[in-house]
């Protein structure tokens, strides 16, 4: 219930943070990286079509709260070509300890949930990071690819500590 209410809080504060309405601009990507047992950041990131973006920090993160930005057309270009490159509509919609894709899981990891439009088609997928499998490593590197893109590091400033998860 928290998550969801957090989601639609990131989507009204994109909405908010840009004074117009984000239903018209379509969503090439959304990112979440949860909480997890040891020193994860925890935030959201949200990228438009168009190279709006809005991160929210909630824990361990340098900027905490909403932080609104504009990322180059070629940032937004090479995201989708990665999206397409991954083949992220074949992903499975979850990958956790209590699906068959997880393969063996260690715990205390944090959860990915990533959301994207590729070729007109929204998904998403939440993948916890505990999960040791390809598919889950994929991702894990798709949102890493996503937030080099972007320039998430310089707002979360410890790029380590995503790549410790």
């Amino acid at each position: 219930m928290l998550k969801n209410i957090i989601l639609i809080a990131t989507f009204l504060a994109a909405s908010i943070a840009f004074g117009e309405d984000k239903n018209e601009i379509p969503l090439l990507v959304s990112l979440e990286r949860t909480t997890c047992e040891g020193g994860c950041p925890v935030y959201s990131l949200t990228v438009f079509a168009d190279g709006n973006a809005v991160f929210i920090g909630k824990r361990l993160t340098d900027v905490q709260g909403v932080k609104e930005f504009k990322i180059p057309q070629k940032s937004v270009d090479a995201i989708y070509a990665e999206l397409k490159r991954v083949r992220f509509l074949e992903f499975n919609n979850e990958y956790s300890p209590k699906t068959l894709d997880c393969g063996i899981a260690s715990t205390d990891h944090s959860t990915l949930i990533l959301k994207a439009t590729v070729e007109n088609t929204e998904k998403s997928v939440s993948a916890y990071l505990g999960c040791h499998n390809k598919k889950v490593s994929d991702l894990y590197e798709l949102s890493t690819f996503i937030d080099n893109a972007v320039g998430a590091s310089t707002l979360i400033n410890d790029n380590e500590k995503i790549k410790s998860e």
